[in-house]
This record gives structure tokens, sequence and C-alpha cells, in this order.
């Protein structure tokens, strides 16, 4: 039982930390565009 455990707790926390950097990734693409479409109006 506690291996389960211990794999849940790690898969868990694998699949935060690409959200995490997938978000990040995303909101930094998101601030790169919007600086670029503000250089040219």
């Amino acid at each position: 039982m506690k291996v389960l455990k211990k794999n849940q707790l790690a898969l868990l926390v694998i699949s935060l930390m690409l959200i995490t950097a997938g978000y990040l990734n995303y909101d930094s693409m998101n601030k790169k565009a919007k600086e670029t479409r503000g250089r040219f109006k």
C-alpha cells in the first residue's frame, strides 16, 4: 500500500511541475506578444 501512495505522490508532483512549467511558458509568450504589438501601434 505504501508503494502505491509513493507512486501517486510522485506522479502528482511531476504533473504539477509540468502544469506550472506550461503555464509559465504560455504566460511569457503572451507577454512577449503584447510587448511586440505595443511597439507597432
